[in-house]
Protein backbone atom coordinates (compact mmCIF):
# COMPACT_ATOMS: atom_id res chain seq x y z
CA UNK A 1 0.00 0.00 0.00
CA UNK A 2 1.59 3.23 -0.76
CA UNK A 3 2.15 5.92 1.70
CA UNK A 4 1.27 9.09 1.74
CA UNK A 5 2.09 11.79 4.84
CA UNK A 6 2.03 15.46 3.23
CA UNK A 7 0.49 17.10 6.11
CA UNK A 8 0.53 20.30 4.56
CA UNK A 9 -1.57 18.60 1.52
CA UNK A 10 -3.92 16.96 3.53
CA UNK A 11 -4.53 20.04 5.54
CA UNK A 12 -5.74 22.02 1.92
CA UNK A 13 -7.53 18.90 0.45
CA UNK A 14 -9.68 18.69 3.34
CA UNK A 15 -10.44 22.50 3.04
CA UNK A 16 -11.10 21.91 -0.18
CA UNK A 17 -13.75 19.26 0.13
CA UNK A 18 -15.28 21.62 3.22
CA UNK A 19 -15.88 24.49 0.74
CA UNK A 20 -16.98 22.10 -2.05
CA UNK A 21 -20.02 20.51 0.06
CA UNK A 22 -21.26 24.08 1.44
CA UNK A 23 -24.12 23.43 4.11
CA UNK A 24 -23.41 19.42 3.88
CA UNK A 25 -22.48 18.00 6.97
CA UNK A 26 -19.40 16.23 6.26
CA UNK A 27 -18.15 13.91 9.43
CA UNK A 28 -15.09 12.88 9.68
CA UNK A 29 -12.92 12.82 7.08
CA UNK A 30 -10.23 10.01 6.62
CA UNK A 31 -7.36 9.46 4.29
CA UNK A 32 -7.70 6.41 2.14
CA UNK A 33 -4.02 5.29 1.11
CA UNK A 34 -5.10 2.03 -0.98
CA UNK A 35 -4.80 3.92 -4.54
CA UNK A 36 -1.85 4.11 -6.46
CA UNK A 37 -2.93 7.03 -8.58
CA UNK A 38 -4.61 8.96 -6.30
CA UNK A 39 -5.27 9.86 -2.51
CA UNK A 40 -8.77 9.01 -1.73
CA UNK A 41 -10.50 10.68 1.17
CA UNK A 42 -13.45 8.98 2.38
CA UNK A 43 -16.15 11.98 4.04
CA UNK A 44 -18.14 10.43 6.61
CA UNK A 45 -20.20 7.43 4.87
CA UNK A 46 -21.29 9.64 2.18
CA UNK A 47 -19.44 10.86 -0.25
CA UNK A 48 -15.21 9.83 -1.83
CA UNK A 49 -12.85 12.52 -2.89
CA UNK A 50 -9.72 11.43 -5.06
CA UNK A 51 -6.89 13.83 -5.58
CA UNK A 52 -4.68 12.66 -7.52
CA UNK A 53 -0.43 11.95 -6.75
CA UNK A 54 1.37 13.28 -9.82
CA UNK A 55 1.10 15.44 -12.99
CA UNK A 56 0.54 12.19 -14.82
CA UNK A 57 -2.65 10.80 -12.55
CA UNK A 58 -3.87 14.32 -12.99
CA UNK A 59 -4.02 13.62 -16.54
CA UNK A 60 -5.58 10.14 -16.19
CA UNK A 61 -8.22 11.54 -13.57
CA UNK A 62 -9.27 14.35 -15.85
CA UNK A 63 -10.34 12.11 -18.56
CA UNK A 64 -11.94 9.28 -15.93
CA UNK A 65 -14.20 12.36 -14.96
CA UNK A 66 -14.83 13.48 -18.23
CA UNK A 67 -15.97 9.77 -19.15
CA UNK A 68 -17.72 9.18 -15.82
CA UNK A 69 -19.97 12.27 -16.03
CA UNK A 70 -21.40 10.37 -19.45
CA UNK A 71 -21.60 6.97 -18.59
CA UNK A 72 -22.97 7.61 -15.24
CA UNK A 73 -26.23 8.60 -16.64
CA UNK A 74 -26.98 5.49 -19.33
CA UNK A 75 -25.45 2.61 -17.28
CA UNK A 76 -27.39 0.15 -16.07
CA UNK A 77 -25.25 -0.17 -12.90
CA UNK A 78 -24.44 2.58 -10.67
CA UNK A 79 -20.59 4.08 -11.49
CA UNK A 80 -18.62 6.99 -9.57
CA UNK A 81 -20.58 9.82 -10.54
CA UNK A 82 -18.94 13.33 -10.27
CA UNK A 83 -21.29 15.87 -8.11
CA UNK A 84 -17.60 18.28 -7.68
CA UNK A 85 -15.21 18.89 -10.24
CA UNK A 86 -12.49 20.97 -8.70
CA UNK A 87 -8.64 22.66 -9.30
CA UNK A 88 -5.74 22.23 -6.52
CA UNK A 89 -4.17 25.58 -6.22
CA UNK A 90 -1.13 24.00 -4.65
CA UNK A 91 -0.30 21.47 -7.00
CA UNK A 92 -0.72 24.03 -10.01
CA UNK A 93 -4.18 23.69 -10.74
CA UNK A 94 -4.52 19.51 -10.67
CA UNK A 95 -8.17 18.64 -10.86
CA UNK A 96 -9.86 16.68 -8.47
CA UNK A 97 -13.03 14.70 -7.85
CA UNK A 98 -15.90 13.58 -6.07
CA UNK A 99 -18.78 11.74 -5.76
CA UNK A 100 -21.73 10.09 -3.29
CA UNK A 101 -20.47 6.63 -2.16
CA UNK A 102 -22.11 3.90 -3.75
CA UNK A 103 -23.57 1.17 -1.15
CA UNK A 104 -21.69 -1.99 -0.84
CA UNK A 105 -18.24 -3.68 -0.57
CA UNK A 106 -15.85 -5.50 -2.96
CA UNK A 107 -16.29 -9.00 -2.45
CA UNK A 108 -13.74 -11.58 -2.81
CA UNK A 109 -14.04 -13.48 -5.87
CA UNK A 110 -11.76 -16.47 -5.05
CA UNK A 111 -14.36 -16.99 -2.59
CA UNK A 112 -17.60 -17.06 -4.37
CA UNK A 113 -20.00 -20.05 -4.42
CA UNK A 114 -20.67 -21.13 -8.14
CA UNK A 115 -24.76 -19.23 -7.15
CA UNK A 116 -23.44 -15.63 -6.28
CA UNK A 117 -20.35 -16.03 -9.13
CA UNK A 118 -24.05 -16.45 -11.64
CA UNK A 119 -25.87 -13.60 -9.80
CA UNK A 120 -22.63 -11.24 -10.43
CA UNK A 121 -22.20 -13.07 -14.18
CA UNK A 122 -26.02 -11.91 -14.57
CA UNK A 123 -25.84 -8.36 -13.13
CA UNK A 124 -22.96 -7.23 -15.00
CA UNK A 125 -23.55 -8.49 -18.28
CA UNK A 126 -25.99 -5.89 -19.13
CA UNK A 127 -23.33 -3.30 -18.17
CA UNK A 128 -20.74 -4.81 -20.28
CA UNK A 129 -23.44 -5.02 -23.07
CA UNK A 130 -24.00 -1.08 -22.26
CA UNK A 131 -20.00 -0.48 -22.57
CA UNK A 132 -19.86 -2.47 -25.94
CA UNK A 133 -22.40 0.07 -27.52
CA UNK A 134 -20.81 3.10 -26.06
CA UNK A 135 -19.86 5.49 -29.04
CA UNK A 136 -15.86 5.10 -29.66
CA UNK A 137 -15.20 8.20 -30.98
CA UNK A 138 -16.97 9.89 -28.19
CA UNK A 139 -14.77 7.87 -26.11
CA UNK A 140 -11.76 8.81 -27.77
CA UNK A 141 -12.64 12.35 -28.13
CA UNK A 142 -12.74 12.84 -24.22
CA UNK A 143 -9.20 11.19 -24.36
CA UNK A 144 -9.62 7.62 -23.38
CA UNK A 145 -6.77 6.00 -24.72
CA UNK A 146 -6.55 3.29 -27.35
CA UNK A 147 -8.52 2.53 -30.62
CA UNK A 148 -8.79 0.12 -33.33
CA UNK A 149 -7.52 -2.76 -34.18
CA UNK A 150 -3.66 -1.31 -35.56
CA UNK A 151 -3.87 1.37 -32.77
CA UNK A 152 -4.57 -1.66 -30.42
CA UNK A 153 -1.85 -3.46 -31.99
CA UNK A 154 0.72 -0.86 -31.88
CA UNK A 155 0.02 -0.27 -28.25
CA UNK A 156 1.10 -3.93 -27.50
CA UNK A 157 4.02 -3.84 -29.35
CA UNK A 158 5.00 -0.84 -26.87
CA UNK A 159 3.92 -2.82 -24.01
CA UNK A 160 5.84 -5.73 -25.20
CA UNK A 161 9.07 -3.33 -25.21
CA UNK A 162 7.89 -1.77 -21.89
CA UNK A 163 7.73 -5.72 -20.42
CA UNK A 164 11.01 -6.80 -21.60
CA UNK A 165 13.16 -3.68 -20.45
CA UNK A 166 11.15 -3.71 -16.60
CA UNK A 167 9.64 -7.00 -16.03
CA UNK A 168 12.09 -9.79 -17.99
CA UNK A 169 15.60 -8.91 -15.70
CA UNK A 170 13.45 -10.23 -13.27
CA UNK A 171 12.47 -13.17 -14.85
CA UNK A 172 14.02 -16.59 -15.77
CA UNK A 173 14.53 -17.91 -18.97
CA UNK A 174 11.89 -20.11 -19.21
CA UNK A 175 9.34 -17.82 -18.22
CA UNK A 176 11.01 -15.03 -20.50
CA UNK A 177 10.33 -17.15 -23.30
CA UNK A 178 6.91 -17.90 -22.55
CA UNK A 179 5.99 -14.60 -22.24
CA UNK A 180 7.83 -13.32 -25.56
CA UNK A 181 6.11 -16.60 -27.23
CA UNK A 182 2.62 -15.59 -25.73
CA UNK A 183 2.81 -11.96 -27.17
CA UNK A 184 4.50 -13.32 -30.55
CA UNK A 185 1.97 -15.43 -31.11
CA UNK A 186 -1.23 -12.66 -30.37
CA UNK A 187 0.99 -9.89 -32.59
CA UNK A 188 1.96 -12.10 -35.27
CA UNK A 189 -1.35 -13.44 -36.39
CA UNK A 190 -4.13 -11.41 -38.02
CA UNK A 191 -7.30 -13.26 -37.30
CA UNK A 192 -6.12 -11.20 -33.58
CA UNK A 193 -7.01 -7.90 -34.88
CA UNK A 194 -10.05 -8.70 -36.62
CA UNK A 195 -13.10 -7.31 -34.08
CA UNK A 196 -14.68 -3.65 -34.09
CA UNK A 197 -13.50 -1.81 -31.01
CA UNK A 198 -15.37 -0.86 -28.21
CA UNK A 199 -15.40 0.64 -24.50
CA UNK A 200 -13.75 -1.26 -21.99
CA UNK A 201 -13.09 -0.97 -18.28
CA UNK A 202 -10.22 -3.26 -18.14
CA UNK A 203 -10.12 -4.10 -14.32
CA UNK A 204 -13.22 -5.37 -13.53
CA UNK A 205 -12.53 -8.03 -10.95
CA UNK A 206 -13.38 -8.24 -6.74
CA UNK A 207 -11.99 -5.34 -5.98
CA UNK A 208 -13.81 -3.07 -8.41
CA UNK A 209 -17.37 -4.85 -8.49
CA UNK A 210 -19.32 -3.37 -5.27
CA UNK A 211 -21.79 -6.21 -3.47
CA UNK A 212 -24.70 -5.10 -1.91
CA UNK A 213 -27.42 -8.21 -0.74
CA UNK A 214 -25.74 -10.60 -2.51
CA UNK A 215 -25.95 -8.40 -5.94
CA UNK A 216 -23.84 -6.19 -7.39
CA UNK A 217 -24.56 -2.54 -6.22
CA UNK A 218 -21.50 -0.88 -8.76
CA UNK A 219 -18.41 -0.44 -10.69
CA UNK A 220 -15.68 1.39 -9.19
CA UNK A 221 -11.68 2.55 -10.36
CA UNK A 222 -12.43 3.47 -14.43
CA UNK A 223 -8.93 5.26 -14.45
CA UNK A 224 -7.79 2.52 -16.87
CA UNK A 225 -10.93 2.17 -19.57
CA UNK A 226 -9.48 1.91 -23.12
CA UNK A 227 -11.10 1.67 -26.55
CA UNK A 228 -10.10 -1.47 -27.70
CA UNK A 229 -10.53 -5.21 -28.10
CA UNK A 230 -13.52 -6.64 -26.33
CA UNK A 231 -12.12 -9.89 -25.13
CA UNK A 232 -10.08 -7.85 -23.05
CA UNK A 233 -12.94 -7.35 -20.65
CA UNK A 234 -13.28 -10.80 -19.56
CA UNK A 235 -9.42 -11.49 -18.64
CA UNK A 236 -9.95 -10.68 -14.89
CA UNK A 237 -12.93 -12.66 -14.65
CA UNK A 238 -10.81 -15.73 -16.62
CA UNK A 239 -8.09 -15.34 -14.08
CA UNK A 240 -10.85 -15.94 -11.37
CA UNK A 241 -13.37 -18.66 -12.85
CA UNK A 242 -12.08 -19.58 -16.19
CA UNK A 243 -14.73 -20.13 -18.30
CA UNK A 244 -17.47 -20.30 -16.07
CA UNK A 245 -20.27 -17.45 -17.06
CA UNK A 246 -18.09 -16.46 -19.73
CA UNK A 247 -21.23 -16.77 -22.48
CA UNK A 248 -22.75 -14.92 -20.06
CA UNK A 249 -20.34 -11.63 -20.20
CA UNK A 250 -19.73 -12.19 -23.77
CA UNK A 251 -23.11 -11.12 -24.81
CA UNK A 252 -23.19 -8.49 -27.50
CA UNK A 253 -18.83 -8.79 -27.50
CA UNK A 254 -18.50 -12.28 -29.50
CA UNK A 255 -19.16 -13.02 -32.44
CA UNK A 256 -19.96 -16.11 -34.60
CA UNK A 257 -17.06 -14.48 -37.19
CA UNK A 258 -14.46 -13.72 -34.32
CA UNK A 259 -12.32 -17.11 -34.25
CA UNK A 260 -9.68 -15.77 -31.68
CA UNK A 261 -11.90 -14.55 -29.52
CA UNK A 262 -11.15 -16.99 -26.50
CA UNK A 263 -7.80 -17.23 -27.15
CA UNK A 264 -7.74 -13.62 -26.91
CA UNK A 265 -8.90 -13.75 -23.55
CA UNK A 266 -6.17 -16.50 -22.90
CA UNK A 267 -3.67 -14.78 -23.89
CA UNK A 268 -5.02 -11.19 -21.46
CA UNK A 269 -5.29 -12.93 -18.67
CA UNK A 270 -1.59 -14.31 -18.40
CA UNK A 271 -0.76 -10.19 -18.97
CA UNK A 272 -2.80 -9.40 -15.94
CA UNK A 273 0.33 -10.54 -13.90
CA UNK A 274 2.98 -9.15 -15.93
CA UNK A 275 1.38 -6.43 -15.28
CA UNK A 276 1.96 -6.48 -11.80
CA UNK A 277 5.36 -7.64 -12.24
CA UNK A 278 5.84 -4.32 -14.07
CA UNK A 279 3.93 -2.08 -11.52
CA UNK A 280 6.02 -3.99 -8.83
CA UNK A 281 9.23 -2.62 -10.35
CA UNK A 282 8.40 0.38 -10.97
CA UNK A 283 7.19 1.40 -7.83
CA UNK A 284 10.36 -0.82 -5.48
CA UNK A 285 7.37 -2.75 -4.21
CA UNK A 286 9.07 -6.42 -4.01
CA UNK A 287 6.32 -8.22 -3.08
CA UNK A 288 4.29 -7.16 -5.90
CA UNK A 289 7.15 -8.19 -7.96
CA UNK A 290 7.03 -11.87 -6.08
CA UNK A 291 3.12 -12.38 -6.57
CA UNK A 292 2.75 -10.99 -10.16
CA UNK A 293 5.74 -13.92 -10.64
CA UNK A 294 3.41 -16.75 -9.07
CA UNK A 295 0.67 -15.69 -10.37
CA UNK A 296 2.14 -15.42 -13.51
CA UNK A 297 3.66 -19.48 -13.46
CA UNK A 298 0.25 -20.42 -12.19
CA UNK A 299 -1.49 -18.49 -15.29
CA UNK A 300 1.07 -20.21 -17.97
CA UNK A 301 0.33 -23.74 -16.73
CA UNK A 302 -3.43 -23.42 -16.16
CA UNK A 303 -6.30 -24.43 -19.32
CA UNK A 304 -8.55 -21.66 -20.01
CA UNK A 305 -11.51 -23.54 -18.40
CA UNK A 306 -10.36 -22.83 -15.25
CA UNK A 307 -9.24 -19.90 -12.93
CA UNK A 308 -5.87 -19.72 -11.77
CA UNK A 309 -5.97 -17.31 -8.85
Amino acid sequence: MPRWNESRLRTAYERLIVRSLPGVPTGKIRVNTEGWQNVVFEVGDQFIFRFPRTARNARELAIETRLLERLAPVLPLSVPDPIVVGRIPETKGWPFMGYRRIPGQPEDWDRVSPGLRHKIAEDLAPLLQKLARFPTSLALRLGVRGGGPSKWKSLHEQELRRVRRLAFPVMREPLRRSVLDAFRAYLDDPKNFMWRPCLVHTEIHGGHVLMRQRRVSGVIDWGYAAVGDPARELAAWASHFGTQDLSTLARGRMTSRDETFLARVALYRTLVPVYHIVGGVQSGNEQMVRSGLRYLRRALRTPLDRGWT
